[in-house]
């Protein structure tokens, strides 16, 4: 499903809290707000779709990945995966 947001600000908000995940941290609004306009602007487009049930990973599934965000890195690689990458 293709997402389309009907305003600038709802762009914004979706660019925000896709790269963010709530941790202002990797806020940077300036590049946010360039990303958004072509958003916005339909020059890129966002596709939502359905992933796969990922496994619960083992603790030797995680070694490779350390101990930060480990669970997380290992989803990121099952989907790419996933994805033929």
């Amino acid at each position: 499903m293709k997402i389309l947001p009907k305003t600038f600000q709802e762009a914004l908000d979706l660019v925000y809290n896709i790269l963010n995940q709530g941790d202002c941290r990797y806020n940077d609004t300036r590049e946010e707000a360039i990303l958004a306009s072509f958003l916005f602007n339909n020059s890129i487009s966002l596709e939502q779709e359905e992933i796969l049930d990922i496994p619960k990973p083992t603790e030797e599934d995680l070694f490779p990945f350390g101990r930060i965000q480990s669970h997380e890195k290992y989803i990121a690689k099952t989907l790419l995966k996933d994805k033929g990458f």
